[in-house]
C-alpha cells in the first residue's frame, strides 16, 4: 500500500495512469473484498483503516493496531460473530467515490474476485506486517535497494 509509482512502473496497463488513478484502483479493489471478507474483525478493521483515505491531510498511524499482530484464526469451526453491517457510517461515506460495482464491469473479474478476497486481505495484511515489524525504520532504504550487508 502507498507503492504506486512502483505499480506504474511494473504493470502493463492498456491505457496511461496516473498514481492517483493506481491509488482508486486499488482501494476500489480493497473495498469489494473487504464487503465479502469472511474472516477476522481484526483483520477486517486493519484493511479499512489501511485504506481510508487521510483525515486533514495526515495518513493514518497504524504501528501497534490490534488487526496487525494477531494470528488469523484457522480452521473450519471457528466462534460464530454477530451479524455486521456492511458498511460503518463513518466509511459510508468516501466508499461511495469507490464504488467497485461501478468500477468494475466484467462479472468475470468480479466472481474471481469475490473467490480470492480473503486471500488478498490476508496478503495486503503481511505485507503491512513485514513493512512495520521487520523493516521498521530502515524500510525507506530497502525500498530504495540498499545491500544486505
Amino acid at each position: 500500500w502507498g507503492r504506486w509509482r512502483e505499480i506504474l512502473s511494473h504493470g502493463r496497463f492498456k491505457r496511461r495512469l496516473s498514481e492517483r488513478d493506481v491509488e482508486s484502483v486499488c482501494r476500489a479493489i480493497l473495498v469489494f473484498c473487504l464487503l465479502h471478507y469472511r474472516g477476522d474483525p481484526g483483520v477486517k478493521s486493519f484493511i479499512w483503516d489501511l485504506i481510508s483515505p487521510p483525515e486533514n491531510g495526515r495518513a493514518r498511524h497504524l504501528l501497534n493496531h490490534a488487526g496487525l499482530p494477531s494470528p488469523v484464526p484457522r480452521g473450519r469451526k471457528g466462534r460464530r460473530l454477530k451479524a455486521q453491517g456492511a458498511l460503518e457510517a463513518h466509511k459510508a461515506e468516501w466508499v461511495r467515490r469507490y464504488n467497485p460495482d461501478a468500477l468494475f464491469q466484467d462479472d468475470g473479474y468480479k466472481k474471481h474476485l469475490k473467490h480470492h478476497c480473503n486471500k488478498v486481505l490476508l496478503r495486503v495484511r503481511l505485507l503491512s506486517f513485514l513493512r512495520q515489524e521487520l523493516l521498521g525504520d530502515q524500510a525507506h532504504k530497502v525500498l530504495a535497494g540498499a545491500a544486505a550487508t
